[in-house]
């Protein structure tokens, strides 16, 4: 069935300098122990495009992350959702919505917060949307503007579009609301249900590209 609503999301501009905290170097030098990082061929455990194993699922050498608190303006708490590394930092009530709305959708664990004077700081959790689909199981390859299916040397199905808003999906709504396509597995989706409720809630630095325009 065609027609549902689907986004992207993205970060909506707050940048890291103004998300009330940032990664601790010694962190960021062992991020690649979280995940495979990356979308390219060397990223994939088992060979590009066999699931389920895919790059964005922590692996065993996995370090909890450390998150250095910043002041920022007026007194504003940090946002709910800084985009890093193909993952999410959250805060406790956006963790709360997605274990609400689609529960089996993320990997979510909780990241060590320090404040600047060295005290514990509020509840922040690393996520990684780990849910991965297929293609030719959520693209709406007909009504996709400028899409285009190639054959690689490798015998594997390439999809490529010249915009990502230009990208029609089926609807499965029903079931999926947060969710990565193999073809475009660094880019993160939603359905329209969930973007509602994060607007409705009023929830800082993530913003969204809406698909299947023409």
């Amino acid at each position: 069935m065609s027609g549902a609503i689907y986004y992207e999301t993205r970060p909506d501009g707050c940048g890291a300098t103004n998300s009330g905290f940032e990664v601790d170097p010694k962190s960021t030098e062992t991020a690649h122990l979280w995940c495979g990082r990356g979308i390219g061929p060397q990223s994939w455990p088992d060979g590009y495009g066999r699931l389920p194993r895919h790059p964005y699922q922590f692996t065993e050498t996995y370090e909890t992350p450390r998150l250095l608190m910043t002041p920022r303006k007026k007194q504003r708490p940090p946002i709910d959702c800084e985009f890093w590394g193909g993952m999410w930092f959250i805060s406790q009530r956006f963790k709360n919505m997605i274990e609400e709305i689609d529960l089996g959708a993320c990997d979510i664990r909780p990241a060590q917060t320090i404040m600047p004077d060295g005290s514990a700081g509020p509840e922040y959790w690393i996520c990684s949307v780990t849910r991965m689909l297929e293609s030719k199981n959520i693209v709406d390859v007909e009504n996709s503007k400028n899409l285009k299916i190639v054959q690689l040397p490798t015998g594997s199905i390439a999809y490529r579009i010249d915009s990502i808003e230009h990208l029609r999906l089926i609807n499965v709504e029903h079931k999926y609301h947060l969710f990565r396509i193999m073809e475009f597995s660094d880019r993160i989706f939603c359905s329209n249900d969930l973007k509602i409720k994060i607007t409705e809630a009023k929830l800082t630095g993530i913003g969204f590209t809406k698909l299947g325009r023409r």
